[in-house]
């Protein structure tokens, strides 16, 4: 009775976790059995959270290379089975389940077989209420999953050029020794809090424009953008990039392959510098051929003058001076023909003074009356 009439107490529990649970059970009951009959590697266990004890199947036996007999099931004998290393995660997921704040227990850990070797497996579990609370799960051997990605690992670390994983949102989510090195970085932290549009492009739209292009086309290869390094300076960079969706066809992750090419860039410049010298060269000398043909009717004719010994020492002077130049010019030639490689280069000892002082006697009568 409740204030004295007649009450009905009800309780109402909230089991929607336990019935999901329940039917992940089934359906992974129904994969054990296909994997079963398919021959899958695939092991199952089970784990009485009451009495602490874990029961394997075969292929767990088979997987952690242990006689059946010589497992007790204890807690404890399983921990002492993995990896040192791995121990703490272990006794966290065991501890989550056990204290019911979590009904999963996940982990992929290294086991030590009795030979010594290790082995990385991938044991995954539900919680089930049915009669004596229990976990029962999965048990996959990953070690050759695990040694690819630690080789792939070892590709990227060690690569020559930047190797980078982005977000859609424009920060790095993943960068490579070789991209921290490229940008001045210290650590790959310092890279991953980067604003990539606006701490790394010249440009801040080139990326947008990048990505634009990356989105209509699924990729970019070998396009080159300006980048800024953290102490400022510019290099010049070539880029592939791939975009990688989820599997509902949303954006996911760009993956981009980063080659810094200003050295090369320089390179082609300073070839481009050396070819149009060699073609300026290549005129000068067929300059010079001219000139020198043309000096020497001067300086012959200026001989001329000389030896009909006129009376006039103006005439003497100006004869003087036009061979003097004649001389000069011909030094020039020499210097055009060396320059275009048409002729070795010849050091003379100069006198300065005399050089100024001739060149003072001719220099008026070149130079306009503007030029003081």
């Amino acid at each position: 009775k409740w204030q004295g009439s007649l009450a009905l107490e009800v309780v109402i529990r909230d089991i929607t976790e336990r019935k999901r649970a329940e039917q992940t059970v089934l359906e992974w009951q129904k994969r054990l059995e296909m994997a079963a009959k398919a021959a899958l590697p695939i092991g199952f266990w089970e784990w009485d959270l009451t009495t602490d004890t874990r029961v394997w199947s075969g292929e767990v036996y088979r997987q952690l290379g242990y006689p059946r007999d010589n497992f007790s099931g204890k807690g404890k004998e399983f921990l002492y089975r993995v990896h040192p290393e791995d121990r703490p995660q272990v006794e966290a997921a065991v501890q989550a389940v056990v204290s019911g704040l979590s009904r999963m227990y996940e982990v992929q850990v290294r086991a030590i077989r009795p030979d010594g070797t290790t082995c990385w497996i991938d044991s995954r579990g539900v919680v089930v209420h049915e009669g004596a609370p229990r976990v029962i799960g999965i048990a996959i051997d990953v070690t050759k999953l695990r040694r690819s990605e630690a080789s792939y690992r070892s590709i990227v670390e060690r690569a020559p050029y930047g190797i980078y994983r982005a977000s859609s949102a424009g920060r790095f989510l993943m960068a490579n020794p070789a991209l921290v090195k490229m940008l001045g970085y210290d650590s790959e932290s310092e890279v991953l809090s980067l604003d990539i549009a606006r701490d790394v492009y010249c440009n801040f739209d080139d990326r947008a424009q990048l990505v634009s292009r990356v989105i209509e086309a699924g990729e970019v290869k070998d396009a080159e953008y300006e980048w800024k390094r953290k102490d400022g300076h510019t290099i010049t960079i070539r880029i592939s990039v791939i975009l990688v969706r989820k599997d509902s066809g949303e954006l996911g992750v760009f993956q981009g392959v980063v080659q810094d090419i200003t050295e090369r860039k320089i390179l082609a410049r300073q070839f481009r510098q050396a070819q149009k010298m060699e073609a300026v060269g290549r005129l000068a000398g067929g300059v010079a051929h001219d000139f020198n043909n043309l000096l020497m009717i001067f300086g012959s004719y200026a001989e001329l003058i000389k030896q009909r010994k006129v009376d006039d020492d103006k005439v003497n002077r100006y004869a003087d001076q036009l061979s003097k130049a004649a001389t000069r010019g011909a030094a020039i030639t020499r210097q055009l023909l060396a320059f275009s490689r048409q002729q070795v280069l010849e050091p003379q000892v100069l006198d300065l003074n005399n050089v100024v002082v001739e060149l003072g006697k001719v220099l008026p009568r070149l130079l306009g009356e503007d030029v003081a």
